[in-house]
């Protein structure tokens, strides 16, 4: 697992880099999403983990430890068909009329995230549906291998037996 660092930098810095590869026109290796909402669906994840959108306890699967250790915490990427339970099935719509528009969302979303673990580097209280609280570091790892997941659907980034 990389360090708090190495992911901060990451996220302050070379996921620009890889957006900036994603196009309308970039396509899925796998799945359904279109890479416009590919970026709307990772921005939700962040939105989750800066604490703008609240995961209800009653949402917590009882296997969060276990799905924690097995999924979570492993250098493995997420499975190519990795369904999270609560989000809706099928596409969504645009929430940003442009691509363009959706990528500077996200990486809206993303200082966010950074701010607020800067001024709450304790804080556990955002839950992931499957995983339970995290800390920062574990959410830093989370938003990561959710990121190099779609980077690899789309061909970004090769697919991986291990994200390192």
């Amino acid at each position: 697992m990389r360090t708090p660092q190495e992911l901060q930098y990451f996220f302050e810095n070379d996921i620009v880099k890889l957006l900036e590869q994603i196009h309308e026109d970039t396509e899925a290796k796998w799945g359904t999403m279109d890479a416009h909402r590919m970026v709307e669906h990772l921005t939700l994840g962040f939105k989750i983990a800066n604490g703008k959108i609240r995961i209800p306890d009653t949402a917590l699967d009882p296997r969060s430890p276990k799905l924690k250790m097995l999924f979570l915490l492993s250098d493995k990427p997420l499975p190519k068909d990795f369904q999270n339970p609560i989000l809706p099935k099928g596409l969504s719509a645009y929430e940003n009329e442009s691509l363009k528009l959706a990528i500077q969302k996200l990486l809206d979303e993303v200082a966010a995230f950074i701010d607020y673990f800067k001024m709450n580097p304790e804080d556990e209280s955002q839950i992931h549906n499957l995983f339970g609280n995290l800390n920062y570091h574990e959410w830093l790892w989370f938003e990561y291998k959710h990121v190099m997941h779609h980077m690899m659907q789309f061909g970004i980034v090769p697919f991986s037996e291990i994200i390192e």
